[in-house]
C-alpha cells in the first residue's frame, strides 16, 4: 500500500479547508511551507495495528528520522493544523479544546473542515504528570469521536506504544501504528543530493560552504558518482545493518557535510577510506548534541 503524502493523505485529508481568520499560537499552525529539499521516507501500517476506521492514527519512529519533518510537510500539503508539543503549552486535560477555540478553528473542527497532526508526543510526555498525560489522550480521543478525518499523533517509538496502551484501556479500541521506514540505497542518494544544494544555497550554511554552489553546478555528475559510491561503501561497512544505517537521516546528514566542506573535487576519491569512521563520529556528535538541546530546553520550560 502507498502510504506517501501525494500517493494516499491527500486524498484522505481533502475534506480539509483552509480557515479564516486562524489565530496562531505558540505550537499551532495552519501555515507550513512545502520544501522543495524534501525527501520522503516510507510509511508501513504494523502488522496486526492496521484499523484505519478508528478516529485516532499514530505514527511511531526512533528519534531524529524526520517525524517533524514529516509532520510539518504532511500539513503542508493538505492544510492540517500542525501543532508541535515540543514548543506548546504544557498539555492536560481539555488542551484540544481550548487550543481550537483559542486558535479561531472550534467551528471548521466541529463542521468536520480540519484536523490535527500533533507532533512531539514524547517530548510533551517528559513535562507532565502521567496523570495529566492520560487527560490529555482521554481528550484527544473525545475530540475526534463522530468525525470523517482523523487525528494524527507523531512521537519516539515508546510513547506512541504507551500513548496506544493507555487508549486501549480506556476505550477498547485498537488504534493504527504506522513506523516510518527508514530510506532504500536510492532514497538516500536523493537525500543527500538535495541537502547538498540547501547547504550551498541557503543562507544559514553557505557561509559555511562558500566553494558549494559552483562546484555543484559545475561538477554536477562527479557529486553524484561520490554520493553513491559513498553510501555503497557505507552499506559494506555495515553489512547486514546496512539498510538501518545507510538509510538513517543522521548518518546521511554526516554523509552530506562530508562532502560539503570538499574545496577540490579532484581529491573526492580519498574520502572513500576515511568515510566510514568520520562519518560514525559525526553521526555521535550529532545526536549527542540534538539530545543535549533538548533535554536543556525541557529543563528550561520545566523551570518556567
Amino acid at each position: 500500500m502507498d502510504y506517501t503524502i501525494d500517493g494516499f493523505w491527500k486524498a484522505r485529508l481533502s475534506a480539509i479547508e483552509k480557515i479564516q481568520h486562524f489565530a496562531p499560537r505558540p505550537g499551532w499552525s495552519d501555515a507550513n511551507a512545502r520544501l522543495e529539499a524534501f525527501e520522503e521516507a516510507g510509511l508501513s501500517l504494523r502488522p496486526d495495528y492496521t484499523d484505519l476506521t478508528q478516529p485516532v492514527w499514530l505514527i511511531a519512529a526512533p528519534g531524529a528520522v524526520g517525524k517533524s519533518t514529516l509532520a510539518q510537510q504532511l500539513c503542508a500539503a493538505t492544510g492540517a493544523i500542525y501543532l508541535d508539543l515540543a514548543v506548546a503549552d504544557t498539555v492536560g486535560g481539555h488542551y484540544i479544546t481550548g487550543g481550537l477555540v483559542h486558535t479561531n478553528a472550534l467551528a471548521a473542527w466541529q463542521t468536520g473542515q480540519t484536523t490535527l497532526v500533533i507532533d512531539a508526543l514524547d517530548e510533551a510526555r517528559l513535562r507532565v504528570t502521567q496523570q495529566a498525560f492520560e487527560d490529555f489522550l482521554q481528550d484527544i480521543w473525545r475530540m475526534a469521536q463522530s468525525r470523517s478525518l482523523p487525528v494524527v499523533l507523531l512521537g519516539r517509538v515508546g510513547i506512541m506504544e504507551e500513548a496506544w496502551a493507555i487508549i486501549a484501556d480506556q476505550q477498547d479500541v485498537a488504534l493504527p501504528i504506522f513506523t516510518i521506514e527508514h530510506f532504500t540505497a536510492g532514497q538516500a542518494q536523493s537525500f543527500v543530493s538535495k541537502r547538498l544544494k540547501t547547504m550551498a544555497h541557503s543562507s544559514q550554511s553557505a557561509a559555511d560552504y562558500p566553494h558549494l554552489a559552483n562546484l555543484l553546478s559545475q561538477h554536477p555528475q562527479v557529486y553524484e558518482k561520490l554520493i553513491g559510491e559513498l553510501i555503497a561503501n557505507l552499506q559494506e561497512l555495515a553489512q547486514t545493518a546496512s539498510e538501518e544505517f545507510v538509510g538513517y537521516a543522521p548518518v546521511l546528514e554526516a554523509v552530506a557535510k562530508l562532502i560539503a566542506v570538499q574545496t577540490n573535487p579532484s581529491q573526492f576519491q580519498g574520502l572513500h577510506d576515511s568515510a566510514g569512521s568520520q562519518v560514525l563520529r559525526d553521526i555521535a556528535e550529532q545526536i549527542l548534541e540534538r539530545e543535549s538541546n533538548k533535554l536543556k530546553e525541557q529543563d528550561r520550560k520545566s523551570v518556567v
